[in-house]
């Protein structure tokens, strides 16, 4: 020991020793990781021995590339400071990596986060003691942001067992929240502690973390105010929401076993270099850390919360700690993160009520990748069942796609939708012909008979649209009377009378030089041969001697153009622009 400037003495192997302590901690945890991911699926038949050493692998391809980034970054840039890479434990940051990812992250991703996470999050600031955030959480967050949707938190095991991507994940997708739906299917909350649930590689075991603490706490390792505030405050917020929605104990332990928050609370946020060193500080960031989280996973999109909430409190050290300084021992602090902690609890609400169903609807698989949800449904249709395909990512559907069905066409494509924007408008339906479902068609088309060479047409209905395949053609007076397959009722069509009749780019009549179609100018910007702009079309009139143009000015009045060559000089409907000569 030596005595340095102060009340204080400095340990010169303190650091190592730290380290050395938090490599130590951390290997039962790579152990774990290996058994649940590697070893379990190869006993269960469900992959090969080989997958053991690519978890091996994967644990140690971490440490190295960000050994060797930051040797590389100290011989170009930091060659001036002879003792520096010694003392930089840069194999922390890929360690930490390594276990931040979800057990199918591909190699290469690895090394891309590694790479990331030693320049963007440590040298860039100077190297080690000088950045403000946790360097593996900078990896993880960009490699998570740039390619979640190729990584899956399920071994090979876990996929034949386990519907969903993880806990908290499938706590956003469920309808009801019950012990049921929350924590069975991933077996009990002791599958919760011991860690053999869905998530990344090394942050499911809560009991290993905890033991991992302990032995931190009993080496003077680590700052066990912020792990212990982080995690309670948690366990309070949620607990009080349970309470208020009539969920049991099981509810805040549920949310404090999952997420990586055990693994996040003792191994992440007590960096030592990105977390505050004074008593009242470490108080106040653990506090706030389990607020953040929180709020991050119950108003966001962000269903685990741990690592943003991480690195969000990194920049707020120097604020913590001037505020420390500042209360020095009194705890007024405390008031308002209490105030927050009690308004969170309070205003939070989570469905408990059972979502009524429709019987003749059925979900027959859910699977979870990267964010999102995939799920195989039936619903019964009008000929059996029609069954479907729906992928669901922040409460939207993104894609749906019908797998199998027994429906005439006409209700086919009330499932698939179509984009309108690509389709042409050829007709009106007017009215009912009959009693066998033919329908009378206003056209909006200069050939009438254009019907004839039509396999099929698109209906619009409100938000609904349909493919209705043309059975049969036939013509009256200035209206034409077409007949749809799978159609033999007037019942089954009088309802849709008024809507338009679609077909697409491909189906659409061949057009001479100079002839347009009329949705084509619907829209365009009219400007004077001066490039003065007069506002844009909104309809076209026919009047039977020439059409004319419907223009909103740029002033809202309406003014009327004809469609004369003296009037309109260029029509390029290409870049919508109608170039004219007011007269």
């Amino acid at each position: 020991m030596e005595n340095v400037k102060g009340p204080f003495l400095r340990d010169k192997n303190n650091t190592k020793k730290i380290m050395l302590n938090l490599v130590l901690a951390l290997l039962p945890i790579c152990i774990f990781a290996i058994y649940k991911n590697g070893i379990i699926p190869y006993i269960k038949g469900k992959d090969d021995i080989l997958e053991v050493f690519r978890i091996l692998i994967f644990l140690i391809v971490g440490p190295v590339t960000t050994y060797v980034t930051e040797y590389v970054y100290y011989k170009l840039f930091m060659k001036d400071k002879k003792d520096y890479f010694i003392n930089s434990y840069s194999y922390i940051p890929g360690l930490f990596l390594s276990l931040l990812l979800p057990v199918n992250t591909p190699i290469i991703y690895l090394i891309i986060g590694s790479i990331l996470s030693i320049i963007i999050g440590k040298m860039l600031f100077g190297g080690f003691g000088e950045n403000i955030f946790n360097p593996a959480l900078i990896g993880y967050l960009l490699i998570m942001t740039m390619y979640s949707s190729n990584f899956s938190y399920l071994n090979k095991y876990e996929i034949d067992t386990i519907s969903s991507a993880t806990p908290l994940t499938n706590l956003n997708l469920v309808d009801m929240v019950s012990y049921d739906t929350v924590v069975k299917p991933f077996g009990s909350l002791f599958d919760f502690f011991i860690g053999f649930i869905p998530g990344s590689i090394g942050e499911v075991s809560a009991l290993l973390c905890l033991l991992g603490f302990i032995y931190l706490v009993i080496k003077k390792s680590i700052k066990w105010r912020i792990p212990v505030l982080y995690i309670s405050t948690v366990f309070i917020i949620t607990g009080i929401i349970g309470l208020n929605n009539n969920l049991g104990i099981w509810y805040p332990l549920f949310q404090i076993l999952s997420g990586g928050l055990f693994f996040g609370a003792i191994f992440m946020a007590t960096d030592p270099v990105t977390s505050p060193t004074t008593r009242n500080g470490q108080i106040i960031f653990g506090i706030s850390l389990g607020i953040l989280t929180v709020i991050l996973r119950y108003l966001t999109s962000a269903s685990e919360g741990v690592s943003i909430a991480i690195l969000t409190m990194n920049m707020f050290v120097f604020i913590v700690e001037k505020l420390s300084v500042k209360f020095k021992n009194k705890y007024i602090y405390l008031i308002p993160l209490v105030v927050v902690m009690l308004l969170l609890a309070f205003s939070i609400k989570v469905n408990t009520n059972k979502v009524e169903t429709d019987p003749n609807y059925e979900i027959l698989s859910k699977e979870v990748r990267g964010g999102t949800a995939k799920y195989i449904v039936t619903e019964k249709g009008n000929n059996g069942k029609i069954k479907a395909s729906i992928e669901i990512k922040d409460n939207k559907i993104i894609k749906m796609e019908i797998l199998e069905h027994s429906e005439a066409s006409m209700y086919l494509e009330k499932v698939l939708n179509l984009n309108l924007d690509d389709c042409l408008r050829v007709g009106t339906y007017v009215n009912t012909h009959g009693v066998r479902g033919d329908i009378k068609v206003y056209p909006h088309t200069d050939d009438i008979t254009r019907f004839s060479e039509l396999d099929y047409v698109y209906m619009k209905t409100g938000k609904d649209i349909f493919k209705c395949d043309i059975k049969t053609v036939k013509y009256h007076k200035n209206m034409a009377i077409l007949g749809f397959k799978g159609i033999d009722n007037i019942n089954d069509i009088e309802k849709y009378k008024g809507a338009d009749l679609f077909v697409t780019r491909d189906q659409a009549v061949p057009l001479d030089e100079g002839e347009y179609f009329i949705c084509d100018v619907l829209g365009a910007k009219v400007v004077t041969d001066n490039d003065e702009e007069l506002g844009l079309i909104k309809d076209v009139l026919q009047t039977g001697a020439n059409d004319v143009y419907v223009v909103t000015g740029t002033d809202g009045k309406e003014i009327l153009l004809p469609v004369i060559p003296d009037s309109v000089l260029d029509i390029n409907t290409d870049d919508k622009i109608v170039k004219v000569h007011v007269m």
